[in-house]
């Protein structure tokens, strides 16, 4: 705020009536501020990699492209987080398939588990037996683990 003569020019602040002066910071009201959904782009990979899975991305609300909000924030009408995707059928898929463990070796302490581990084919609704170094490529599911019924001596 400076202080100006009937001339237009600026003269010191003793010169002006200083009951009259206005303040130097005023409160104002520029109404609520404007509130945005923000997304990023969709993931580039399906969830499934053959048949039916989903791309995702990020759903945000947000006022002046700064402070995020809680998602009720920008209204009803968000945007969805995931997209239906289809890498196609799984015909001909090669993957290992785990049978079911066997019981556990010993009835107290610590023993041990078995499962048959083959690698298959799927084929719609069969399963085709392969050579093992046709799943090679993939991580094989472990055949033994151990288990633990209970301590031996108790009841």
């Amino acid at each position: 705020v400076k202080c100006v003569s009937n001339l237009g020019d600026v003269v010191d602040d003793e010169e002006c009536n200083m009951k009259l002066r206005p303040n130097d910071i005023e409160n104002c009201d520029m109404g609520p501020c404007a509130k945005s959904w923000f997304l990023t782009e969709w993931s580039d990979r399906c969830s499934a990699e053959c048949g039916s899975g989903v791309r995702t991305r990020s759903v945000v609300c947000m006022t002046n492209h700064i402070s995020s909000l809680p998602l009720e924030g920008c209204g009803h009408n968000r945007p969805t987080e995931s997209t239906p995707c289809d890498n196609g059928p799984c015909l001909g898929k090669v993957e290992w398939f785990a049978g079911s463990w066997t019981q556990c070796s010993v009835e107290c302490g610590s023993g041990s588990q078995q499962r048959e581990i083959i690698c298959i084919r799927k084929m719609e609704n069969q399963f085709e037996m392969l050579n093992p170094h046709e799943c090679a490529f993939l991580q094989r599911p472990p055949r033994q683990q151990t288990c633990y019924l209970k301590p031996c001596g108790a009841k």
